[in-house]
């Protein structure tokens, strides 16, 4: 049937192996859905919208050359002035 790491590792301890694959799924799901919460999250911090980021993505998928695009590198530093 279904193994892994997971079925394998909890099966000395007992769980059962629909237990240990639903547990790993909750917790792959869990980080995958923090880390990507927290990315949006610091999107207004850097200026930038999921709008602003599709587009570049578009844009850099059809080949344009190197410009000045809203997600080209910065020249100056970052300043965060919403912590003042």
């Amino acid at each position: 049937p279904c193994g892994g790491v997971s079925v394998f590792s909890l099966e000395p301890f007992g769980v059962p192996a629909t237990d240990a694959i639903a547990a790993s799924l909750f917790f792959h799901v869990l980080a995958y859905a923090s880390v990507v919460l927290c990315g949006l999250g610091m999107l207004p911090l850097l200026g930038l919208d999921v709008r602003t980021l599709a587009a570049g993505t578009r844009r850099a998928g059809q080949g344009m050359e190197e410009s000045r695009t809203p997600l080209a590198p910065r020249k100056e530093p970052f300043q965060n002035n919403n912590l003042r």
